[in-house]
């Protein structure tokens, strides 16, 4: 029964680690993609205003 609990304890350390490195992976991913939906949005309206001026 030992031997069983020991090998988990080791695999359960890492994952934490891992879980906030990809966590914080995620929020910087979430991140980019509002920037780039904003930026696309604000370059989508800027060529209708272009467009509607010329």
């Amino acid at each position: 029964m030992q031997d069983d609990d020991l090998p988990p304890r080791p695999l359960q350390e890492p994952p934490e680690q891992t879980e906030g490195f990809a966590r914080s992976l995620g929020e910087l991913a979430g991140a980019s993609v509002w920037i780039v939906f904003f930026l696309a949005v604000a370059g989508g309206l800027f060529y209708l205003v272009l467009r509607a001026t010329h």
